[in-house]
């Protein structure tokens, strides 16, 4: 079994990156793929949960990072970091694509450091 184990969405083109440049670097990988809200559909081990539960789960995630962030300016260290970036990303599609931006948006935290982020 590989070291490294991708748990990301097979469709997704940054997704597609990270496992090419693992490849050229002869990095051996397995991925966990995940197919966003319909995960829980596949009968691959994932319980089955309604949308509104996962939309749920994802705001009280959301929240834990605004508390966290109301203590840092950065997830990881004194500077923007990979791990900002990564995140960013994600939320900030989440935030341009979803109903749930409005929600996303009220957290001040969150809000100011996305913010920062795209300066």
């Amino acid at each position: 079994m590989a070291e490294v184990v991708l748990h990301q969405w097979q469709v997704s083109p940054f997704c597609a990156k990270v496992r090419s440049m693992l490849r050229h670097k002869s990095v051996a990988f397995s991925v966990e793929n995940y197919h966003g809200l319909l995960a829980g559909k596949k009968a691959n081990g994932f319980r089955v949960e309604a949308k509104a539960e996962i939309e749920a789960a994802f705001l009280r995630y959301m929240t834990e990072l605004d508390v966290m962030l109301a203590q840092r300016d950065w997830l990881v260290g004194a500077t923007p970091s990979i791990a900002d970036i990564a995140v960013a990303a994600q939320v900030g599609e989440v935030v341009r694509t979803s109903h749930l931006a409005a929600r996303i948006r009220a957290l001040p935290r969150l809000s100011a450091w996305l913010a920062r982020l795209a300066e």
